[in-house]
């Protein structure tokens, strides 16, 4: 792989990841359906679930909630709000308001009104959650940060950098806390906290901030790693915006080098990191 060249001088972002496409990976991988589009597929799994546990069952439940996310993939908004809504519901009856799993059903209903443009009813109803996470759970609980974090993405996406910026920051706190400073999570918050910095023009702290993460990402995991890389093509994304472009393509061929590798060139991860190659080679 080509070297990355005093990295420790050199961030580009994972674009965010929502709470649907991580929920839906997890179903492919339970093999409930072929694919989370398979409509009918997922209607014949809530129909088993209710015929084996009844209605209310949590089986049954995961189930509602794997056939709502399919109707989000399949562009099926009011569908797969109708489906989240019977889901809290339910909960609400059976397990309480500020369960857990009551309050996870509930975040997730915030990422359906989001999907639908309903961007102030998603942000009233996140900030409930959060609230009431923090109340019922503590503010270090991993659903607490999940919280906060999916807040502080939802801010990013709407460009209110003023008010997703202290998130980032009590999420990478509280990661520090729970997990130490050279945990994975730790070190990806530390990655998103970077890249906001960059979108402010806090250039200079997100250098600081990503350079921190990648020395103490090299030193736990090694170079041949998903979350080092990641710090890499940060540095890069910094680079850039620094004005020093042959840096950031050095860095950033790095990082390809290491995709291409690991995943073949046409996988999507890949691709994303070509484009970014590309982009910093078209600036010339």
């Amino acid at each position: 792989m080509t070297s990355h060249v005093e990295a420790s001088r050199v961030a580009q972002p994972d674009q965010a990841v929502t709470v649907q496409q991580n929920d839906a990976d997890t179903t492919a991988d339970r093999g409930d359906a072929k694919s989370p589009w398979e409509l009918s597929a997922l209607e014949q799994q809530v129909e088993q679930c209710r015929s084996a546990h009844g209605t209310s069952a949590p089986e049954t439940l995961e189930a509602l909630h794997d056939l709502s996310l399919g109707h989000q993939f399949a562009g099926q908004w009011e569908k797969a709000e109708e489906l989240q809504r019977s889901i809290i519901s339910t909960r609400r009856e059976t397990l309480g308001d500020t369960h857990p799993d009551t309050l996870r059903s509930t975040h997730e209903l915030c990422m359906i009104l989001s999907g639908q443009g309903q961007d102030d009813a998603c942000e009233k109803l996140q900030l409930e959650v959060l609230a009431q996470r923090e109340e019922a759970l503590g503010k270090l609980h991993p659903d607490t940060i999940e919280s906060m974090e999916q807040l502080a993405i939802y801010y990013q996406n709407e460009r209110k950098y003023d008010k997703s910026t202290p998130l980032y920051e009590k999420v990478v706190q509280a990661y520090t806390k729970i997990s130490g400073p050279d945990d994975a999570d730790t070190l990806t918050s530390s990655h998103s906290l970077a890249h906001i910095y960059l979108l402010q023009g806090r250039v200079q702290e997100a250098w600081q901030l990503q350079n921190t993460a990648y020395q103490t990402s090299l030193a736990k995991f090694g170079l041949q790693d998903d979350c080092t890389q990641r710090s890499i093509a940060g540095l890069a994304s910094i680079a850039n915006a620094q004005g020093d472009k042959e840096k950031a393509r050095e860095l950033q061929q790095g990082v390809l080098d290491y995709h291409i590798s690991n995943f073949g060139r046409d996988h999507p991860w890949t691709e994303e990191c070509q484009e970014e190659m590309d982009k910093y080679s078209a600036q010339d």
